[in-house]
């Protein structure tokens, strides 16, 4: 069994990926699209009721290292 994130950490990621969201214009559906989740997820994430599966994580920090195709930044 892997061990978990912790909270620290959790919330690090999703500030990062908030902020990667606003430099490229991306919104909260299309983030939700991009990760293969549910745009509730996201909210609960962010409001902290739950927490990113290891796989949402992954994908977050996945996400993190791109540049979405055709938008710019306003």
């Amino acid at each position: 069994m892997m061990p978990r994130m912790a909270p620290e950490r959790i919330e690090r990621l999703l500030a990062e990926v908030q902020e990667w969201c606003k430099t490229h214009n991306v919104s909260q559906t299309e983030l939700a699209r991009l990760l293969g989740v549910n745009p509730q997820h996201i909210t609960e994430w962010k409001k902290g009721r739950s927490k990113p599966s290891g796989e949402s994580a992954l994908a977050m920090l996945e996400l993190l290292k791109t540049k979405p195709k055709g938008r710019k930044r306003k």
